[in-house]
């Protein structure tokens, strides 16, 4: 199918020869734009975008950027990643939020997966990386005291994590955080 494009400022004439055509079969630079913005934004504003520069797009639009995302499971998916962000300070398993949203675990990862772009056992981490962080910058409490109020086990486990994602230790890092913020 082949699909012309509008200017956005004026209608072109087909016969001056000045309307753009794509190939939606082919790998195209617009359908690539379209879904990288789909990607990183939402469905709705690839779906806006598509339809200034070429009207009527929806009925080829849809199985080239996918379905439409699910507004009750992306609504699921939202409580359960403030399910973990509530309960990230002990031990989380994926039986323990699927349950939370009821969902069964299989179902639940998938749909996980395909609105967040990453399990829930990496967003756990993340969130408690994220708090790991606030709680040194904010607080004096040693770093196994920090491990543990954001749910790791313990400042060794913190350390490691640490130093993998972050490549400098929690000390080093509070150290430079606090230095930034005294010099602003």
């Amino acid at each position: 199918m082949i699909v012309p494009i509008r200017s956005a400022s004026k209608q072109p004439s087909p016969a001056l020869g000045n309307e753009l055509v794509i190939d939606v079969n082919a790998n195209s630079p617009v359908i690539a734009a379209l879904s990288f913005i789909k990607n990183h934004f939402d469905y709705a504003t690839a779906e806006s975008i598509a339809e200034r520069l070429m009207p009527f797009s929806g009925r080829w639009l849809e199985p080239l950027l996918g379905d439409q995302p699910n507004t009750k499971v992306a609504a699921t998916i939202k409580e359960a990643t403030r399910w973990i962000e509530d309960h990230c300070d002990r031990p989380i398993t994926v039986d323990d939020i699927a349950q939370s949203v009821s969902m069964g675990v299989r179902t639940f990862l998938r749909h996980f997966k395909a609105e967040l772009g990453m399990p829930p056992s990496e967003y756990l981490l993340r969130t408690r990386l994220d708090i790991a962080c606030r709680l040194l910058i904010t607080t004096t409490l040693p770093i196994d005291k920090v491990a543990r109020r954001c749910g790791m086990r313990s400042g060794t486990r913190l350390a490691k994590i640490f130093k993998r994602r972050l490549g400098i230790s929690a000390s080093d890092y509070r150290d430079g955080a606090r230095a930034d913020l005294g010099n602003t």
